[in-house]
């Protein structure tokens, strides 16, 4: 039986044996060149010559020298200090020798040493033919090639082919290596090895194994195949294929990987590790985790040195708190700086925050972060009220640090430059009802060559904003967030939407608390609208308005500054039954389920109660009334829907 693998023909366990012999065709008779004394016996048949002192015998290129000698037909007997030259250099030594002319079988026994330039093969005994240069041995033999030595139970040694084949117990020891299996072809000029049955190599504290390959001791490389397994004291690894560059230090695995190094857990179609330089590549279903992060995809390279990521094809990065997913990532963790595109969703588990967007950059030391679209807005979810509020513009950017001049705020600076820092909101009670709020909160303003305010992060989400959650709606030209006091601030033309109530100024902000609405503050031309029919509506103004929250509803209004109420009356059935035009500087409004429940009327009130009929219903509409409904956002922004409704990382 015969074994094919690799650049040659390996036999197997059970081939130690010589090949089949043919018969010569012709006749070559071994040839007695010298001997000092010479004795025939005509009286035996075949013819026997005894042969003594400095016998030299030749046969089809090979010379044949010994002390004694007995030539009896083809065959030759001959003992003592017993030489074998042919060329290519080589020259086998032994006590004894039996050669079969028809044959070119030499079979050579005691201490047998077989040279061929620096290889030198040593066997108790040996079978060797002549005209295919092969020996054959079936009792231990040692092979040295320059520093290497192979050692086996049987085998053969072709001089002509370069190569041997070993069996039973093989072992080769090189300079910096050891390999040790059952069975294994060696081709002595390149001092390379394959083999067919389990292997195992030792190299300079690194391990492998399996059960088909080839090592080239020269170069260094080595294919493992079978169960191929690698280890070392920090690293290990196991594939269908594992290929091994020593000189580089390098591996490649392929076809159900694994490979780990100390905190570095990785797993994919095909795993390339550069060791020296701890550079991975992982190509197809790739996986990767260390304590730090986690990475999966279709094509992950990483550098432990640097914790740089480069992420192609689609999949994820999970650094801490953060989760990152898209079709292309690049997170270099040193400079807490990364880009990705292509379906990006950006996780921040500890905020609850999920942001889903087409491109995205973004650095962590400087809680910087642009997100942009291409055919649609990005969305950012964040965790309120145990609901989820979600967050579109054409630009959402969140960062930290304001440098003078304004320089950090751009592509927004045109509107923030008329930002205001608002504090925290104090609630509305009947107390405060008499007072001007405009003049008891301090609003200033947040000058472009200001001081840097390192500490206070910002969100900002630039043109055609919409906010949308289940029980309030907004649309603005831009949003800002600011952590300090949790605020979120609607700017230039503002709508905001509760129930069947509609809020609209020129600036509009919202405070949170724990995570809950908490509090809501309409700067300059505050209106609220509220209708049943779209024909006539109920109408507050201001020059301010602020609100409290519970449980996520409106709980009190307070409307301060030329205060102006527009209320339709209605009788028991609905019906309209007269329109109270009310102004004053304060009013107080209760709200019950969303809905107005009751409204007082402060500091110098006067009310004017019209008739339904004779009114110009149109003429009483307040300066600034815009029904602005069908702006009204009525489900979560597109992108959103396209990927997930969750903000949650586990769903």
């Amino acid at each position: 039986m015969l074994l094919s693998f690799g650049a040659g023909t390996l036999f197997a366990q059970n081939s130690g044996s010589p090949p089949i012999e043919a018969p010569t065709p012709k006749r070559s008779p071994i040839i007695i060149q010298n001997a000092n004394n010479q004795i025939i016996n005509t009286t035996e048949k075949p013819v026997k010559q005894y042969l003594n002192g400095d016998v030299r015998a030749y046969h089809k290129g090979a010379f044949i020298y010994c002390d004694t000698a007995i030539l009896v037909g083809n065959d030759l007997i001959a003992k003592g200090n017993v030489v074998i030259l042919q060329p290519d250099s080589i020259q086998i030594f032994a006590d004894s020798l039996f050669f079969y002319g028809d044959q070119s079988k030499a079979i050579l026994k005691k201490d047998v040493v077989m040279q061929n330039g620096s290889k030198s093969l040593f066997a108790p005994e040996i079978i060797y033919y002549t005209d295919q240069k092969t020996a054959y041995f079936y009792d231990k033999a040692i092979l040295n090639n320059g520093t290497t030595e192979l050692k086996s139970q049987r085998g053969l040694y072709n001089v002509s082919q370069k190569y041997a084949d070993f069996f039973g117990l093989v072992s080769i020891d090189g300079e910096d290596f050891s390999l040790r299996g059952d069975s294994l072809r060696y081709f002595t000029e390149i001092k390379s090895a394959i083999w067919t049955s389990p292997t195992r190599i030792l190299n300079e504290g690194q391990e492998l194994y399996s059960k088909y390959g080839f090592y080239n001791e020269t170069n260094g490389t080595a294919e493992f195949r079978g169960d191929a397994q690698f280890r070392d004291s920090i690293s290990i690894a196991s594939a269908d294929r594992i290929l091994y560059d020593r000189i580089n230090d390098q591996i490649t695995l392929q076809g159900s990987t694994y490979y780990s190094s100390r905190d570095v857990r990785t797993c994919a179609d095909t795993i390339v590790v550069q060791r020296k330089i701890e550079d991975y590549l992982l190509i197809g279903n790739a996986y990767y985790e260390s304590d730090q992060n986690k990475a999966e995809g279709g094509r992950i390279s990483f550098n432990k040195a640097n914790e740089a990521f480069t992420l192609q094809g689609g999949g994820q990065i999970e650094d801490g708190n953060i989760q990152i997913s898209a079709l292309d990532i690049d997170y270099k963790k040193a400079l807490q700086a990364g880009k990705a595109s292509g379906n990006v969703i950006y996780r921040d588990t500890s905020a609850n925050t999920t942001i889903w967007c087409d491109d995205m950059s973004y650095r962590s030391d400087e809680n910087f972060l642009l997100a942009t679209g291409i055919d649609r807005q990005p969305v950012m979810g964040i965790e309120v009220d145990g609901d989820s509020l979600f967050i579109a513009s054409d630009t959402i950017k969140a960062l930290q640090k304001i440098f003078k001049n304004g320089k950090i705020w751009d592509p927004v600076q045109d509107s923030l430059d008329q930002i205001v820092m608002i504090p925290f909101l104090p609630p509305v009670t009947e107390e405060s009802q008499e007072m001007d709020t405009t003049s008891s909160i301090q609003i200033p303003l947040l000058p472009n060559d200001g001081p840097k305010l390192d500490t206070v992060k910002y969100l900002i989400a630039d043109n055609k904003m919409t906010l949308f959650k289940s029980d309030f709606q907004a649309k603005a030209d831009s949003l800002i967030f600011q952590s300090r006091d949790s605020i979120f601030t609607l700017f230039n033309s503002p709508f905001l939407w509760t129930e069947e109530t509609q809020l609209s100024g020129d600036t509009i902000d919202l405070a949170l608390k724990n995570k809950k609405m908490d509090g809501l503050y309409i700067r300059q031309n505050a209106l609220v609208l509220d209708t049943k029919d779209e024909i006539l509506y109920n109408q507050i103004g201001g020059k301010t308005l602020r609100a409290n929250f519970l449980e996520g509803k409106i709980q009190k209004m307070n409307v301060a500054g030329n205060a102006q109420s527009i209320y339709y009356l209605q009788d028991k059935e609905d019906a309209y039954i007269g329109v109270n035009v009310t102004e004053c500087s304060n009013l107080l409004i209760d709200f019950d389920g969303g809905k107005i429940s009751d409204i007082r009327f402060y500091v110098s009130p006067v009310s004017n109660l019209k008739p339904m009929k004779g009114t110009d219903h149109d003429a009483l509409r307040l300066k600034g009334f815009v029904w602005n409904k069908s702006e009204r956002p009525q489900t979560i922004p597109l992108l959103a829907l396209q990927v997930t409704q969750s903000t949650d990382p586990e769903e």
